[in-house]
């Protein structure tokens, strides 16, 4: 807000335009004027600010450029029927870009978000910022909304890493409903909505897939996960009866996945007795490679009868030669319960409250 200076407005244009157009922005922030409602007249609002007729053209047309306003000629301006506060939303990319390298869980969730954007009532604004100190020209913009209050929610598709400032202040700053997807066992460590992929019932629903193909000796293949992922997969598997080894279990970086098919290929190279009889790729990121080297062991025998599962973001499937099973999440169910998070926030439920479960599917259940 512009500040008065001896209890007196400042005098220049600019100063009066920016009086203007914080003036109509709080009367629609705060309801007072609603979506589809005039305006009042130019007249009265040079006469109110005691300006001239070109400052109060010059703040109506910002408005009208950030969304909040449209004018419609002879008939007069008016809040529009879909204002940013309502309507606008920006789901935050933790990359400058996507290409080979992006998560496909990220590339599922920016075809999401923009595909529901095509609804005409709601925006949605793909916001790529990295997790490099340097803002990005789309955090600069997402910052200035914040602050100007043109974003209805924050989606943070990942949760920003310790030493990513900015991104925390805007999640904890309050003024603005935020939604991020964390584990189960950090719900509540910033000051938003928490989205949780249920990987629990991922775990169980995998092991029991397994045991009702017969199979029970179990090898994973998984990215870096947080410690009690494993606690989970072992005591799941443990209370299902699952063999597990510990040669069976594979933690790979996707950074590092250019070595997977090699470490996939020894694996399938174990004596007999030693050979796991099914595999759990636990990251669709690590398939292609993980595939091509069980492919390249020349172990056929051994490979036809290992059952398979492979994650999986749909509608994004890897397509490999080998036969597997497809389990993971519906990325337009992950969006819909983004959507969920925000939208009990905006009624009114204590943030903490807000948690949002997504439950994994087959891909002959979508």
């Amino acid at each position: 807000m512009i500040c008065k200076i001896n209890g007196q407005l400042p005098g220049r244009p600019a100063d009066r335009r920016n009086e203007i157009m914080d003036f109509i922005h709080g009367v629609i922030l705060s309801g007072k004027i609603k979506p589809g409602e005039r305006l009042p007249i130019r007249r009265k609002l040079q006469k109110k600010f005691n300006s001239s007729m070109a400052t109060v053209q010059q703040a109506i047309d910002r408005l009208v450029t950030e969304g909040f306003v449209e004018s419609r000629g002879v008939g007069g301006t008016f809040v529009s029927s879909n204002p940013p506060h309502l309507n606008q939303f920006a789901v935050v990319i933790a990359a400058d870009r996507l290409d080979d390298s992006t998560p496909l869980f990220w590339k599922t969730m920016v075809d999401a978000f923009s595909e529901m954007g095509q609804d005409p009532r709601m925006k949605m604004k793909i916001c790529y910022w990295p997790a490099e100190q340097n803002l990005t020209p789309d955090a600069v913009e997402l910052i200035r909304n914040v602050s100007r209050r043109s974003i209805a929610g924050l989606i943070f598709v990942t949760p920003p890493l310790s030493h990513e400032v900015e991104k925390t202040r805007l999640i904890n700053g309050g003024n603005i409903p935020c939604a991020v997807a964390l584990m189960k066992e950090v719900a509540g460590k910033f000051n938003a909505g928490t989205l949780v992929l249920d990987e629990i019932s991922y775990i169980r629903k995998s092991l029991g897939y397994f045991i009702g193909n017969g199979k029970k000796k179990i090898a994973v293949i998984a990215n870096l996960r947080y410690n009690d992922w494993w606690e989970h997969f072992d005591s799941n598997a443990s209370e299902m009866g699952i063999e597990t080894r510990p040669y069976w279990r594979i933690s790979v970086a996707n950074e590092a996945k250019s070595g997977l098919a090699n470490i996939a290929n020894l694996l399938m190279q174990l004596p007999k007795d030693k050979l796991p009889d099914a595999l759990l790729i636990a990251d669709d990121n690590l398939a292609k490679s993980a595939v091509e080297g069980i492919i390249s062991s020349g172990n056929s025998a051994a490979v036809s009868r290992l059952k398979i599962i492979s994650h999986c973001n749909f509608p994004y499937k890897i397509h490999a030669p080998l036969p597997m099973k497809y389990l993971g999440y519906d990325s337009r169910q992950v969006a819909r319960a983004f959507m969920r998070v925000l939208e009990r926030q905006r009624k009114g439920e204590k943030v903490a409250d807000v948690v949002e479960s997504v439950i994994p599917v087959f891909d002959d259940e979508i």
